[in-house]
């Protein structure tokens, strides 16, 4: 069963007055992913603004971590239930802090194996024949046999082909795609079967239940209806993977708002990200937002994040290449991060 979060320092920053004293968030899970609803705190932590060191002016919420007691699990059998029932079930038991009502960030949602098993498949995705040339191929080789320490995972930036721009200019440095079904489990003809592939069923469904289609019919317990546990996105998701360099970045931007759904789930891994939200001018008058006009979160490895409006449309967020969180570097490694969006 998912525990709750450790009680941490809060992974964000508030840059500006306007969110200054202001009580803390939490939302409930999974509820909140399709309404983006919030709730005063119930243990009644606050918000304590402290002056940032590295940054004259802006503030810096630290708030103390809410947990709540597990809701009891009324008829269904907790040994028998399908594991994506059980973690929406703990998700809903989970409070998370956050400086926007609309954005819930869940630390440590992975545990160390789980990471470590996420990033090796995706990076065998992204590394697979189809999607790296004969010349990356073997500075990968190359890289490796120099390295015989290592032990998995990235290997150096040198032995990468990165993707310098993005089409709309808003990523640097780079390597991306989208996952389909049938991928996670493809192998090549041939090769042994995946020797872990139960394990990342299990871990890839713990991803999918943060973002459950909005119609699911509920049973009488109130869980989802049932639909078998697979590797493969549900078919009302759209997974995407993207590998930054130690000098990549995401520039500020919104999605497009005619490709995808009203809410995105980021899925970090590798190296710590600061990820920054500014509230566009023209918003100001279309909407009620009670949120901060702009903030900071940091972006943990094992951490995941859900986006909902008004942040999905009426801010544009981007990943920086390198900044100072709470007086140190964070940034400058390479991070891989699990996108999950709904289609529209």
């Amino acid at each position: 069963m998912l525990s709750a979060p450790k009680a941490t320092a809060s992974p964000f920053k508030c840059r500006g007055d306007s969110h200054f004293g202001q009580p803390a968030a939490h939302t409930t899970i999974p509820a909140a992913l399709r309404t983006g609803a919030v709730s005063p705190c119930a243990a009644g932590a606050g918000c304590n603004a402290l002056q940032s060191a590295d940054a004259p002016g802006p503030s810096v919420c630290e708030q103390t971590q809410c947990s709540s007691a597990p809701s009891s699990p009324g008829r269904v059998d907790a040994q028998r239930e399908r594991p994506d029932v059980r973690v929406i079930r703990a998700l809903s038991t989970i409070q998370s802090h956050s400086p926007h009502p609309a954005l819930t960030i869940l630390p440590d949602y992975l545990d160390a194996n789980e990471q470590s098993l996420l990033l090796r498949h995706s990076l065998r995705l992204l590394d697979s024949p189809s999607r790296t040339t004969s010349a990356g191929r073997k500075r990968r080789r190359e890289w490796i046999k120099s390295n015989p320490t290592w032990g998995g995972g990235f290997i150096g930036d040198e032995a990468y082909d990165w993707e310098e721009a993005h089409f709309d200019s808003v990523i640097k440095q780079y390597r991306e795609m989208l996952v389909r079904e049938g991928m996670w489990e493809f192998q090549p003809t041939g090769a042994e079967p995946l020797g872990d592939a139960k394990e990342l069923e299990a871990a890839l469904n713990k991803i999918y239940a943060l973002l459950p289609p909005s119609t699911h019919a509920s049973s009488a317990t109130g869980a989802p209806a049932a639909t078998p546990p697979t590797t493969s996105p549900p078919s009302h998701l759209i997974l995407h993977l993207l590998h930054l360099s130690s000098r990549g970045a995401i520039y500020p931007h919104v999605d497009n708002l005619e490709a995808f759904g009203r809410t995105i789930v980021g899925i970090s891994l590798g190296g710590e990200r600061i990820m920054r939200f500014n509230r566009v001018q023209s918003a100001d008058a279309k909407v009620n937002d009670s949120g901060p006009a702009n903030f900071d979160v940091l972006l943990s490895p094992g951490s995941a994040y859900i986006q909902n409006e008004p942040l999905r449309t009426y801010y544009t967020h981007e990943v920086l290449e390198s900044a100072k969180w709470h007086g140190r570097v964070v940034g400058g490694t390479q991070r891989l991060s699990i996108m999950l969006r709904d289609k529209l």
